[in-house]
C-alpha cells in the first residue's frame, strides 16, 4: 500500500507524525515536509497490532489498519456490520452489545466481572446519520400505479396514570405494480396526523399514483386532497381487511386515471372521488 499523498501538496515527501486517539484505537497522523504541517486522510486508519491480514491474506504495515470515519471510535467495518444487524432484524440493544463485545469494550463489575454494555444511543445515532445516505440509493423516485396509504399510532403510558397516549405516528406506503410486484415505499414518523403532514409525507417522491387505497381518515384524505387533486382515489376499509385489500389491490384501477367513479366500499364511511 503506498503512502498517503498531502492533499495541497501532492508532489511533496510524507512522513508519519505520530498517531492520535484514544487506547487502543490509535490512527495515524502524517506529517507534509513541504507543507510543513500535520494531515490525516479522509478516512483515517486505525493503527494495528497484526502483520497479516486474515480476510485479504496479506501482510499489513502498522498503518495500513482499517479505516475509520473522521471523529467516530468505531472503523468503516464495524459500522457496516452494525447497520448489516439492524437491517437482519436485530434489536438496537442486541447490535450494541455485540459492537462492543467484539470491540472488547467491555466494563467491569464491582467485583471484576467483564461485560458489554447494551446500550444502544451509538447505534442509534449511526442509524440517523448513515441509514438516509444508504437508502437514498434505493429510494423510490416516483410513486408507483396504485398506493396504499396507512398510518400506526405508538402509545407510552402517562406518568402515574393507567392512562396512555399518542407518542408519535408512523406512515407508511406500500406500493403495487401491473405485474403483481409490491414493495414498502416509505415510513417516516410525525407527530400527528393532520394533513399537513401528510402531504409533506407524499410530496417527499415525485409523480403521483393513479389509484391509492387507504381508510377514511379525514387527516389522510385531505392531505391527498392537497397533493394529489383529481387522482383517481379509492379509500377502503384497510384494517382487518387484507383480503380485501389483495383483491383491490388486483383491480386495474390505472386504467382509469381521470375517471370519475364512486369509490363506496364496504366498511367505508364516506363516498369520495377526485
Amino acid at each position: 500500500m503506498a503512502r498517503p499523498r498531502c492533499p495541497q501538496h501532492p508532489a511533496s515527501r510524507v512522513w508519519f507524525d505520530g498517531t492520535y486517539g484514544a487506547a487502543g484505537r490509535k490512527r495515524q497522523r502524517l506529517h507534509c515536509v513541504d507543507g510543513s504541517h500535520v494531515f490525516t486522510e479522509p478516512l483515517p486508519r486505525q493503527k494495528t497490532d497484526h502483520r497479516d491480514c486474515v480476510e485479504c491474506e496479506r501482510s499489513l504495515a502498522q498503518h495500513e489498519g482499517p479505516s475509520a470515519p473522521r471523529e467516530q471510535l468505531y472503523t468503516v467495518r464495524e459500522v457496516t456490520r452494525a447497520l448489516m444487524r439492524v437491517g437482519e432484524g436485530w434489536t438496537y440493544r442486541g447490535v450494541g452489545r455485540l459492537l462492543r463485545t467484539d470491540a472488547n469494550r467491555m466494563k467491569k463489575t464491582a467485583t471484576g466481572i467483564e461485560y458489554a454494555s447494551r446500550d444502544s444511543s451509538v447505534v442509534e445515532d449511526w442509524i440517523e446519520i448513515f441509514a438516509p445516505v444508504i437508502f437514498g440509493r434505493y429510494a423510490p423516485k416516483e410513486w408507483p400505479p396504485l398506493v396504499m396509504l396507512d398510518d400506526l399510532p405508538f402509545l407510552v403510558r402517562v406518568p402515574r396514570t393507567s392512562h396512555k397516549r399518542v407518542a408519535f405516528r408512523v406512515f407508511a406506503a406500500l406500493g403495487f405494480w401491473p405485474n403483481g410486484r409490491r414493495r414498502l415505499l416509505r415510513l417516516e414518523a410525525f407527530a400527528d396526523k393532520t394533513p399537513a403532514n401528510w402531504a409533506q409525507f407524499l410530496t417527499a417522491i415525485a409523480g403521483r399514483p393513479c389509484g391509492i387505497i387507504g381508510d377514511n381518515e379525514s387527516g389522510m384524505l385531505k392531505g391527498i386532497e392537497q397533493v394529489w387533486l383529481h387522482t383517481a382515489a379509492h379509500p377502503a376499509a384497510t384494517r382487518g381487511s387484507r383480503h380485501r385489500c389483495r383483491t383491490r389491490s388486483r383491480t386495474p384501477l390505472w386504467a382509469r386515471p381521470n375517471g370519475r367513479r364512486s369509490t363506496r366500499s364496504p366498511g367505508s364511511r364516506t363516498s369520495r372521488s377526485w
